[in-house]
């Protein structure tokens, strides 16, 4: 996907009242995407929207996973047997940038793919 400045405007137009958290998940594309947009939209949400924007990551890439299923170089691919549980708990800006992270596991792949899920759950 291109990302260009309607994604980010977009994005932007939604942050309100911000909480203070350190997020890092998105640091492998630090020099490719304004981490402070993303960041700031997380931050601007209430807490229990946070495990939302985890099991939106979680349906993503289910579904993904669906329509790739058939294909033969994604059956051998690293990504064939990750899989990510949903979150039934509220859970709190530490615990989303852990989750995150361990989905991405330093993956520029899975990074754009979860800037792509926030974008697209904004």
């Amino acid at each position: 996907m291109e990302y260009n400045d309607k994604y980010f405007q977009l994005i932007e137009s939604k942050i309100s009242e911000i909480r203070t958290f350190n997020y890092d998940f998105l640091n492998i594309i630090r020099e490719n995407i304004p981490l402070n947009i993303i960041y700031g939209y997380i931050l601007s949400q209430i807490n229990y929207k946070l495990k939302n924007i985890w099991n939106h990551i979680v349906l993503k890439w289910i579904k993904s996973k669906e329509k790739l299923k058939k294909n033969r170089s994604f059956l051998k691919s690293i990504y064939y047997k990750q899989k990510y549980n949903f979150c039934h708990i509220i859970i709190d800006d530490n615990k989303l940038n852990e989750l995150i992270n361990e989905f991405i596991q330093d993956d520029s792949f899975k990074a754009l793919f979860v800037v792509e899920c926030i974008i697209n759950y904004s």
